[in-house]
């Protein structure tokens, strides 16, 4: 291996030979972010990369997408060529962009080939971890599992994998031992999306009459994943409540906000009731709902948080404020440059079978029955 230092701010490098594999960041630890060149970049990762130099890459390929340097459609195709990587760092770096992707450049006809694309790289490791810990297994497959199967559940759009969370919660729910303690908030807000008002009721029993701390917030927070109006509504009221300790009741509300399907319900109620909401900050909790506020990505929207904050200022926000809306600004920017790219890549892929649509034998379908 030929190993160059860069000690310039500008500076040219020649090799000998042809190196398509070629690594700008041998460690993995570079303070920069390296972009390649179009040939170069389509033979990347090498087999001989290290976690380090394949997390560095993908993280790099992302944060190029948001700088509009490159195309969401080439970030894809990355993950396509890596797949679901073995190491948990390394698919998480992979998977951390893919809510952003599918709720904010996605429209319902891609989303089903993205979706398609979501079970081809969770579904292996599903398959591969199970859906309970074997013994002796590392803490990185413990922690994979409940990631790998939110994934599937949430953005797979796999009924496989929401009917058996929605068995396993019915279970817990009568036996608190039966479930490992790393799944439990996965597959009871996986449950959630498609329980309906008699598991929302049985939630809020379960929370009421817990044994501990702990049990009391998986199942608190589990009632977000209900996204029916007037859970969504009841949910909101709770959280200002004397139900709720004054220390989670924001982060109730941050959790309403940062959902797609209950964000912009959540943020009409929070206004109209905001005296209420107010009254329940500490001292540095209410600038955490003012960053949730930056989970929006149009203009309209981003224009309402600046006014409403402007006219009722939180106590310390004032960077955080700033932040948010550079958040919403960037998120806009992206929709605008990255969505008709997304849109031919989706359709492209379609075409020509590159992942299985939702009612193929895909891996996560496959994966979701074990």
């Amino acid at each position: 291996m030929e190993c160059q230092i860069l000690d310039h701010t500008q500076q040219q490098f020649t090799v000998e030979g042809c190196h398509l594999e070629f690594s700008a960041d041998a460690s993995g630890s570079g303070y920069y972010r390296t972009q390649y060149a179009g040939e170069t970049f389509r033979h990347l990762p090498g087999p001989s990369w290290n976690s380090g130099q394949r997390d560095r890459l993908v993280g790099d390929s992302w944060a190029l997408v948001q700088a509009g340097k490159q195309s969401v459609g080439e970030y894809l195709d990355l993950l396509r060529r890596i797949g679901p990587d073995r190491e948990r760092v390394v698919f998480e770096t992979e998977i951390q962009p893919l809510p952003t992707i599918a709720d904010n450049l996605t429209d319902s006809e891609g989303r089903v080939t993205l979706s398609a694309l979501v079970r081809d790289l969770a579904g292996p490791g599903v398959k591969r971890l199970g859906w309970s810990p074997a013994a002796g297994e590392g803490d990185d497959d413990r922690q994979l599992r409940p990631t790998l199967i939110g994934l599937l559940g949430n953005f797979g759009d796999e009924p496989k994998v929401l009917q058996r969370a929605g068995k396993l919660a019915a279970e817990y729910l009568q036996n608190r031992s039966s479930l490992d303690a790393s799944l439990v908030p996965t597959i009871l807000n996986l449950a959630a999306k498609t329980g309906g008002t008699a598991l929302y009721a049985r939630y809020l029993d379960a929370a009421r009459t817990a044994k501990s701390p702990e049990e009391f917030l998986n199942f608190l927070f589990a009632l977000v994943a209900f996204s029916e109006p007037e859970l969504v509504q009841r949910t909101l009221e709770m959280a200002v409540s004397p139900e709720v300790r004054s220390q989670d009741s924001p982060f109730l509300l941050v959790a309403l906000l940062n959902r797609p399907a209950t964000r912009k319900p959540a943020w009409t109620w929070i206004k109209q009731h905001w005296p209420e909401v107010q009254a329940r900050f500490t001292m540095s909790s209410g600038s955490r709902v003012v960053a949730a506020a930056g989970s929006f990505c149009d203009r309209a929207d981003r224009d309402d948080v600046q006014g409403f904050f402007a006219s009722h200022p939180v106590e310390s926000s004032e960077r955080t404020l700033s932040l948010t809306l550079h958040r919403i600004d960037a998120c806009i920017e992206l929709r605008s440059s990255q969505t008709q790219n997304l849109a031919a890549w989706l359709r492209n892929a379609k075409t020509k079978g590159v992942t299985k649509d939702a009612d193929g034998h895909s891996a996560g379908s496959s994966a979701a029955s074990n």
